[in-house]
């Protein structure tokens, strides 16, 4: 019925959260990232290496673009962390408040 392209795309889609992607695509649409760059405050961009729907090339161009921004990159994570990777955003989290602050 659907190219193997087409459904593999639709499995990934359907697996992951319809909020994130609705997220995603308003992020998209009209994020207002101008005015982000104007601010002067520490930005953390916490983001899967294997994320299909915004790729983490994307995410390290609009970082490019902040003042203070850093992309922190949770290797093997896709759109959405498993447990064991929660863990890993936390304690690298809180390192980066204590830089910070």
């Amino acid at each position: 019925m659907f190219s193997p392209e087409l459904s593999e795309r639709l499995r990934f889609i359907l697996s992951n959260s319809i909020y994130a992607l609705l997220h995603d695509f308003r992020l998209i649409a009209d994020a207002g990232w101008d005015q982000v760059a104007e601010l002067d405050l520490p930005m953390l961009f916490i983001h899967g290496e294997n994320d299909k729907i915004c790729t983490l090339a994307s995410v390290k161009k609009l970082v490019g673009q902040l003042q203070q921004a850093r992309v922190m990159t949770i290797e093997g994570m896709e759109r959405l962390p498993v447990d064991q990777q929660r863990v890993s955003i936390m304690n690298a989290f809180n390192a980066t408040i204590d830089k910070w602050y």
